[in-house]
C-alpha cells in the first residue's frame, strides 16, 4: 500500500500507519486493501488505488463489505 493510502487509512481508522500495515491485507482482484482497527468495535475499510473507500463498523463481515464495495457502495 502506498504512503498516501496508508495515511488516509490511518486518519480514518484512528490508528498509526504502523498499525495499518499490521492490520491490513491486499485484495489484488480489485487493486485494493482491506484495513481494520483491531479494537473491539473498531472501524474497518476497503480502499483502492483511486482512493475510493468504504468504511463500516466491525459488525459487518469482510465478505459483506467486499460485496458492498463491488456493488459500487462508497462513503
Amino acid at each position: 500500500m502506498n504512503e498516501k493510502l496508508l495515511q488516509i487509512a490511518s486518519d480514518i481508522l484512528g490508528i498509526s500507519v504502523d498499525d495499518i500495515q499490521e492490520n491490513s491485507k491486499p485484495i489484488p482482484e480489485i487493486d485494493a486493501f482491506f484495513c481494520w482497527n483491531p479494537i473491539r468495535g473498531g472501524l474497518q475499510m476497503i480502499i483502492n488505488d483511486a482512493e475510493e473507500k468504504l468504511v463500516m463498523g466491525s459488525s459487518f463481515s469482510y465478505d459483506k463489505i467486499l460485496t458492498f464495495f463491488n456493488e459500487g457502495k462508497r462513503n
